[in-house]
């Protein structure tokens, strides 16, 4: 759970946001300059207020942003614009996972092209994705699941003999979220099942009427 850290301080400094925008957007505008300045530096071996603070990480919460605008403009276009900007998210990722290190936000941003062209099309063109509504459901289990299982992915890879870097991204990225799947299926949603039944005879349970 090492990126609640930089969850935290994006709240908190988001925060500022609604208690006085134009302040939160200075605000937020200088802890992305900081952030992306740290793009050029070698990512930290250990986590450290500074290195959570002022971490290429971040940038990611500014692309997240990014994409929700990016689709609300996008639901206009036509099918075949939004799949060529959807391939290339994809192209985007697998270079990068050719060509730089793990942390760069090259990364988020070939992710947040993918799924501001994706949700666009949803809106616009009724584009129907199970598979993608599956991962979105096991996103927490991801999020949980995600580093053991990767280490544990890299050590397949090193077993099958698999040392392209384009093969490296693409097999540790499926194994990821399979693995997240998994543990939805089997552990978080029966979980949620059980407690939605225990929950739901008490909450609609009539409370006992009193006259005063």
């Amino acid at each position: 759970a090492w990126t609640l850290f930089h969850e935290i301080v994006f709240y908190a400094l988001f925060s500022t946001m609604i208690l006085n925008g134009r302040v939160g957007i200075v605000i937020m505008a200088f802890w992305l300059g900081l952030s992306l300045v740290a793009v050029g530096f070698p990512e930290p071996e250990t986590n450290t207020p500074m290195s959570v603070w002022f971490s290429p990480y971040n940038v990611n919460f500014f692309l997240g942003i990014g994409a929700f605008f990016m689709a609300r403009r996008l639901s206009h276009f036509t099918a075949p614009f939004l799949l060529a900007l959807m391939a290339l998210g994809v192209l985007t990722l697998f270079v990068v996972a050719a060509s730089t290190a793990g942390h760069s936000p090259a990364y988020g941003l070939g992710f947040s092209i993918v799924v501001a062209a994706a949700a666009a099309w949803e809106r616009q063109h009724g584009l129907r994705f199970p598979a993608g509504v599956l991962i979105g459901n096991a996103s927490y289990s991801l999020y949980l699941t995600h580093e053991p299982v990767m280490t544990f992915a890299f050590r397949l890879t090193k077993w099958l003999g698999i040392n392209s870097p384009l093969a490296l991204f693409a097999f540790v990225t499926t194994v990821a979220v399979s693995g997240g799947v998994l543990a939805y299926l089997i552990i978080e949603r029966p979980l949620l099942a059980l407690l939605r039944s225990r929950m739901t005879p008490r909450l609609a349970k009539p409370r006992p009427y009193s006259a005063g």
